[in-house]
C-alpha cells in the first residue's frame, strides 16, 4: 500500500496582524472614508435640488449635465458642488484607500481608478455644458465636459471591477465582491440603453449613475465596518509568500 505524504507546511513565518494606528490617524482615516459617502450624498442632493428649480426639466429625457448649463445660480451650484466638490471628495477617499492598500496591486488599481474618476468629475465641472447640450455644433467646453463625464462613469465601472477581484483576498471584504461585479455589469447595460434609447436617455443615465453611487456607498461602508481606518486589512492567507525560482 502506498502511503500518502502529509501536506507541506507553509513556507515562511506567519505575518502578525497589523497594529492599530494612533488616535489622530484613526480620526483622519474616518474623515477620508466619510468623504466618499459625502460625495455620493452631495451629488444626488444637488441633482434633485437643481431639477426642482426648473419647472420644465425632465429627468427622463434630459441629461444631468443640462442642469449645469448657463450662468444661473442653480447652474453654478451644480458645477461647483455637484461636479466640483463631489469630485474632490471622491479623490480624497480614493487617495486614502490607495495609501492603505498600496501593497495589493488589484486593490491599488481600483483605488487609483476611483481617484481618477473623482478627478474626471472635477474636470467636468470646470468646463460647463452648453445650454441644451446640443449634439452638433458643440463648443470646446462642452466637448471637454462630455468626455470628462464619460471618463468618470467608465473609471467608476473599472474601479468596481478591480475591487470585485481584490475583495476576494480579504475575509472582511468578500461580501462586496459580488456586488462590485453586479453593479459594474448592470451599469454597462444601462449606459448602452441610454445610448440606444431616444425617448428617455436621462432615465438610464441616472439609473447607471445611481447604481455606481450605490456601489461606492456600500464599498465605503464595508471598508468602514472592516476597520480600514484602524489598521491595514489582513489577507486571507497571511503566510502567503511568492516562491522564487532558484537556479542551480
Amino acid at each position: 500500500m502506498s502511503r500518502r505524504r502529509p501536506p507541506r507546511a507553509a513556507v515562511g513565518p506567519v505575518t502578525p496582524p497589523t497594529p492599530p494606528e494612533s488616535s489622530a490617524r484613526q480620526l483622519w482615516g474616518r474623515a477620508c472614508l466619510a468623504c466618499g459617502a459625502a460625495a455620493v450624498g452631495l451629488w444626488w442632493t444637488v441633482i434633485v435640488w437643481a431639477g426642482s428649480q426648473l419647472p420644465n426639466f425632465s429627468h427622463r429625457q434630459q441629461f444631468i449635465s443640462e442642469l449645469g448649463a448657463g450662468d444661473s445660480p442653480q447652474a453654478l451650484a451644480v458645477r461647483g458642488l455637484g461636479f466640483g466638490l463631489a469630485g474632490v471628495l471622491t479623490m480624497v477617499c480614493g487617495l486614502y484607500i490607495a495609501a492603505r492598500c498600496r501593497h495589493d496591486r488589484a486593490a491599488l488599481l481600483g483605488s487609483v481608478l476611483l481617484l481618477l474618476a473623482g478627478a474626471a468629475r472635477l474636470g467636468a465641472g470646470l468646463y460647463p455644458c452648453d445650454v441644451g447640450c446640443p449634439v452638433f455644433q458643440a463648443s470646446a467646453a462642452q466637448l471637454i465636459h462630455s468626455w470628462a463625464e464619460r471618463a468618470s462613469l467608465g473609471l467608476l465601472i473599472l474601479a468596481a471591477t478591480s475591487w470585485g477581484v481584490a475583495a476576494n483576498r480579504y475575509p472582511a471584504l468578500k461580501a462586496i465582491s459580488v456586488v462590485s461585479f453586479g453593479c459594474a455589469t448592470w451599469s454597462i447595460v444601462l449606459l448602452v440603453m441610454m445610448v440606444t434609447s431616444p425617448d428617455q436617455p436621462g432615465l438610464y443615465e441616472r439609473l447607471a449613475s445611481g447604481l455606481l453611487s450605490l456601489w461606492m456607498l456600500l464599498f465605503v461602508v464595508t471598508l468602514w465596518r472592516a476597520g480600514l481606518w484602524q489598521r491595514a486589512l489582513d489577507w486571507q492567507r497571511p503566510d502567503y509568500a511568492p516562491r522564487r525560482r532558484r537556479f542551480r
